[in-house]
């Protein structure tokens, strides 16, 4: 049962009825139900995807953590595995599997998802501006 954040939950709502494009972020601190929050909100559509980042253990690197989000890809669209040597690829890939069909893609752990790399904030930027 979920109780409580009723106007966190209305706010939601109002921005998926804009009918556009919106890139929303949750912050708060550790372990007060942000991720909670959001699949309860997204039980409202049938297109959830959540893409989670690697725990930035000693030895992890950008290649895990697009080896992690192919896996992802894989079982969420039913394709085969790909390599992805981007981040810009991986979110090319992700746009055309969804498509124009509304869709909340779930970034938990976001900043655990840049790890080695220098550039996923800039191509998180150019895939926003250019796929999504």
């Amino acid at each position: 049962m979920f109780l409580g954040r009723e106007n966190e939950l209305k706010s939601l709502n109002k921005c998926l009825k804009q009918k556009k494009s919106l890139f929303l972020v949750c912050s708060g601190r550790r372990r007060i139900g942000k991720s909670t929050l959001i699949e309860e909100f997204a039980k409202t559509i049938n297109c959830f995807y959540e893409f989670q980042g690697l725990h930035p253990l000693e030895g992890k690197n950008e290649e895990d953590q697009l080896d992690h989000f192919s896996n992802r890809m894989k079982i969420y669209f039913k394709r085969p595995k790909m390599k992805f040597s981007s981040w810009l690829e991986a979110f090319h890939e992700l746009s055309e599997q969804i498509g124009k069909k509304t869709s909340i893609i779930f970034f938990d752990e976001i900043s655990w998802m840049s790890t080695g790399s220098k550039t996923f904030s800039a191509q998180l930027k150019d895939a926003w501006d250019t796929l999504f």
